[in-house]
C-alpha cells in the first residue's frame, strides 16, 4: 500500500515537472515568434552606392543570401533586405569592397530565425581580382558576365550557384547544400 502511494506521488511530481517544461517551451516559442514577427515587420529594402575604386570583394556574415549581378547601369550598388537589428555595413578600403552584416539580435531571435536577409550586388566592373565569401547559412548566386582571378566561398549550409565567364581559381567549401558551377 505504501509503495503504491510512493508511485502515485512520483507520478504526480513527474506530471507537474512535465507541465512546467511544456509551459517554459511554449513561452520560449511565443517570445521567439513574436520577435521574429517584429523583425519581419521592420524589414526594409535599402540601396547603397559605392565608388569604383575596387578590385576585390570580401563578404562576411552568418545568415543571409548573396546574389551578385553585372550592373546594367553605370552605377555600382548594393540592394539590401535588412531589418532593425540586422544591417549591412559596406565600405571600400584599399581597393576592396568589405561587406559585413551587423547582427544585433538576442540569442532567442538567433535560435528561432525566421527573418529574410539578403544582399544583391550590381557590379559595373565586370573583371575583378578576388572574391571571398564566408557565410554560415544562406544561398550564394553569382551571375554570368563576371570574371574573377580567384573565387573563394566558405559556407556551412545553403545552395551555391556560380555562372561566371572566367575564373583562374575557384575554391568552394560547403557542409550541406547544392553546388553548381558553370563557366561560360
Amino acid at each position: 500500500m505504501e509503495n503504491k502511494k510512493e508511485i502515485n506521488k512520483n507520478y504526480k511530481l513527474l506530471k507537474i515537472f512535465s507541465l512546467c517544461i511544456i509551459g517554459i517551451l511554449f513561452t520560449f516559442l511565443i517570445i521567439s515568434l513574436s520577435s521574429s514577427l517584429y523583425l519581419n515587420s521592420t524589414k526594409t529594402t535599402n540601396n547603397y552606392s559605392f565608388d569604383r575604386n575596387y578590385n576585390d570583394i570580401e563578404i562576411l556574415g552568418d545568415n543571409f543570401d548573396v546574389i551578385i549581378y553585372p550592373s546594367i547601369t553605370e552605377e555600382d550598388k548594393a540592394t539590401c533586405v535588412e531589418n532593425k537589428k540586422m544591417k549591412f555595413d559596406i565600405q571600400v578600403i584599399n581597393n576592396t569592397i568589405f561587406i559585413k552584416l551587423k547582427d544585433e539580435r538576442n540569442i532567442i531571435e538567433k535560435i528561432f530565425n525566421f527573418v529574410e536577409t539578403k544582399i544583391e550586388l550590381y557590379l559595373n566592373k565586370q573583371t575583378l581580382n578576388n572574391l571571398l565569401i564566408k557565410n554560415d547559412t544562406g544561398d550564394i548566386t553569382i551571375s554570368k558576365y563576371l570574371t574573377f582571378n580567384d573565387v573563394t566561398i566558405k559556407s556551412s549550409t545553403g545552395d551555391i550557384d556560380i555562372k561566371i565567364d572566367e575564373a583562374n581559381n575557384i575554391d568552394i567549401k560547403s557542409s550541406t547544400g547544392d553546388i553548381e558551377i558553370e563557366q561560360t
